[in-house]
């Protein structure tokens, strides 16, 4: 829920929050107001609104939706800085009966459902606002009408935001907004990167080292934010594909996308992350000397996430004396955490239960899970 705030204060929210004030705005068809939302470069703005409109869209594919626009939502981005006033307002003309009409623009849609989505809007300058100002107060710009089930959203930096290069909206455009400000909590970006594949050992990394999460410098040319974590991501799944295994290889990928201090401090966690063996743990009982320590843990968390993701990995019963044998080793937190992680991301708990039918290890395993899932509810409590 968003934090209550005193007098004079922001509404801030969390990304995931966002998504349910999206679903309030739909909930009739017609707009009642549009919101805006402000936050600081790269922490996924955009990535918001479109995973907002693939949720709805899954929510029918998945036949869990009473809503018949499910399934056929839309998400048209617009950057208001790349347009003119005239080409916004529509290009006049006289019609057939010699009025004088305005041609739309023909990226505003005509029939729902849809999302317009007013991306960096603090890029547009003071002329373009102006012509926008009836668009978002009476939902009409030249002759375009905002059709039913066509909504709009929009994103922008704000102009206080170290390093940016925004115009300041006029008091006329905010009062056209309900304004809320993110929140750039940690636990909310895992969720969403553990759900869209990003390297687990970034997310391992960054939850040991949550400072570089984000660090907007505008004095370097390249920053940590979650953008370019998501862009390193990326890239080190392309190299390792074409066959890049040595860590001193994507080194300059990583200054190049989080700047020298996040990369540093990176390379030196995977260089120890990258001497986990998996493998040796679950299927020979070899754990790492430097289990039980936080950096250890952390390696071993993000190692044992990242490769039992993969639904082809095998599992047997001959894995449980050791996997029960590595989380007593590790200290409890990172223990719970590991287990809260593999029951949220991976197949891996279950798998190894089922195996576990008719043995004398099922009952010790299921009681240890037992104790961790409780911990787990009382951590989240």
């Amino acid at each position: 829920m968003p934090k209550k705030v005193k007098a004079g204060g922001q509404a801030r929210v969390t990304l995931a929050h966002f998504g349910k004030i999206l679903n309030a705005m739909v909930a009739e068809p017609r707009q009642v107001d549009v919101p805006l939302l402000y936050a600081p470069p790269g922490v996924g703005k955009t990535e918001s609104v479109e995973g907002w409109i693939n949720d709805r869209n899954q929510l029918a594919v998945d036949g869990r939706s009473r809503d018949p626009r499910d399934g056929n939502w839309r998400c048209l981005p617009l950057v208001l800085s790349q347009y003119d006033p005239t080409e916004l307002k529509g290009f006049p003309y006289v019609d057939s009966k010699g009025e004088f009409r305005f041609s739309p623009l023909h990226t505003f849609p005509l029939e729902g459902p849809a999302v317009i989505f007013f991306d960096e809007l603090g890029t547009s300058n003071k002329e373009v606002q102006n012509v926008v100002l009836r668009l978002f107060s009476q939902m009409e710009l030249g002759d375009y009408n905002l059709p039913p089930n066509v909504f709009m959203v929009a994103a922008s930096n704000h102009h206080s935001d170290a390093g940016v290069f925004v115009h300041k909206l006029s008091t006329a455009m905010k009062t056209r907004f309900v304004t809320y400000f993110v929140d750039v909590k940690f636990e909310v970006w895992k969720k969403w990167a553990m759900k869209n594949d990003v390297d687990p050992s970034i997310v391992y990394f960054l939850e040991h080292n949550q400072e570089f999460l984000i660090d907007i410098n505008p004095d370097q040319d390249s920053m940590p934010c979650p953008r370019t974590w998501v862009n390193l991501s990326h890239q080190m799944q392309r190299m390792k594909h074409l066959g890049y295994r040595d860590m001193r290889s994507l080194y300059p990928e990583m200054v190049g996308r989080v700047g020298g201090a996040a990369a540093g401090a990176y390379q030196n966690y995977l260089e120890i992350y990258s001497k986990v063996d998996v493998d040796g743990i679950l299927k020979d009982g070899r754990y790492p000397q430097n289990i039980g320590s936080q950096t250890g843990d952390f390696a071993v968390m993000g190692a044992m996430v990242g490769t039992l993701k993969n639904p082809d990995y095998k599992v047997n019963s001959g894995m449980c004396k050791n996997f029960i044998g590595c989380v007593n080793k590790m200290k409890r937190e990172y223990a719970v955490c590991l287990v809260g992680d593999l029951m949220k991301n991976t197949d891996f708990l279950e798998t190894l239960r089922k195996s576990l039918k008719g043995t004398a290890e099922r009952k010790h395993y299921e009681s240890l899970l037992t104790d961790y899932v409780k911990l787990l509810k009382k951590d989240d409590a």
